[in-house]
């Protein structure tokens, strides 16, 4: 199976009160309609974000999971075209003196060298879209909180609260950066919060979401008078995603379909733990929806995939010669297995 990562657009989302201003740049992803797995069991959204192909160690479970993703794979709502400006490597670079913050903190919780470069590779590029006049930063879903301290690298003062389901954060990242961190349920969490946040930070955190319009609605009534929402997240939604066709096919076949069935084969298609598989006309129809304006939606020139640094051109040539080593190599075994039981219909080739 290709690796879905290299599917991965990292997109940046900039969202401020004020007339919307068109982007320079329009790099082609097609008009296609943008795929959301709807599910409304809070018990069964953890398990599949754990086990997002429904091969966890509950069987009663998996089989409730796999009904659940074929009867909420659908369209979303068809959104207008939208533009998305790419961005010159010097343009994705914090300054000097930030970078060198950035340095410092990494040493003090033991990042060894060859890790920073990654770590500034995947950061770097969103925090240097953070206003600097910020004084308090939500961040949504921190894992091992690296992110926290590119944000103090280029927020020295701000207020910065973090929450996430588990608390991943390195030994010392905490006292280290200086912050406040919730555990739990980020819905819950965010209930209870109110007016008083300049900027909403996020990174491969809203692909999770199972509504990400409410969630967005959310972020909104949380920011502050010309507060900001940061965010990137891959567009699977995007034409020519590996796959994505299989899951088009499949949402249109059974659109009104009471029993739909996946193979479990099949569900590494489906990805129910990226259950909003969004494309640059959705994300922006979306968060204009949640009342945001002056949205403007980035790529890097250069690293359009997350894991390796790949101009728009190189990686398509990289995803052609993978699917068809799919094909080739995967593809007859897993027809194989699909004439065994359970004899479930599988997603049309």
């Amino acid at each position: 199976m290709e690796d879905s990562r290299l599917d991965t657009m990292g997109v940046h989302m900039s969202f401020k009160p004020g007339k919307l201003q068109a982007d320079a740049g329009d790099p082609s992803h097609g008009a296609q309609p943008a795929i959301q797995i709807h599910l409304d069991n809070p018990k069964l959204q953890a398990y599949l974000q754990r086990y997002p192909f429904a091969q966890g160690p509950d069987p009663e479970m998996n089989q409730l999971g796999r009904s659940a993703i074929a009867k909420g794979v659908k369209f979303r709502p068809t959104a207008p075209n939208t533009k998305t400006c790419l961005l010159k490597h010097e343009q994705t670079l914090l300054a000097a003196a930030e970078q060198s913050r950035a340095e410092s903190l990494l040493d003090q919780i033991a990042i060894p060298d060859n890790e920073k470069r990654m770590y500034f590779d995947d950061f770097e590029w969103e925090t240097n879209f953070v206003p600097r006049e910020t004084k308090s930063v939500l961040v949504i879903g921190c894992g091992n909180g690296i992110e926290l301290i590119f944000l103090r690298a280029v927020l020295p003062n701000a207020r910065i609260m973090a929450i996430d389901y588990h608390d991943a954060r390195l030994p010392k990242l905490g006292s280290t950066v200086g912050m406040q961190f919730l555990q739990g349920d980020i819905c819950e969490h965010l209930a209870s919060f109110d007016r008083s946040y300049d900027l909403i930070f996020s990174n491969h955190t809203l692909e999770h979401l199972y509504d990400p319009d409410e969630m967005l609605a959310i972020f909104a009534r949380l920011l502050l008078p010309g507060g900001c929402l940061l965010s990137t997240l891959p567009m699977a939604g995007k034409a020519g995603t590996p796959f994505l066709p299989k899951v088009h096919r499949f949402a249109a076949q059974h659109d009104g379909n009471n029993e739909p069935r996946i193979h479990p084969l099949d569900l590494v298609y489906f990805d129910s733990g990226h259950p909003w598989k969004t494309n640059p006309d959705d994300l922006s129809s979306t968060v204009k929806r949640a009342g945001f304006k002056d949205v403007k939606i980035f790529q890097r020139e250069n690293h359009i995939s997350r894991p390796a640094r790949l101009s728009p051109s190189q990686y398509h040539l990289k995803r052609r010669a993978l699917v068809s080593m799919n094909r080739a190599c995967i593809g007859p075994t897993q027809n194989t297995h699909h004439d065994l039981p359970p004899r479930n219909p599988r997603v049309a080739d």
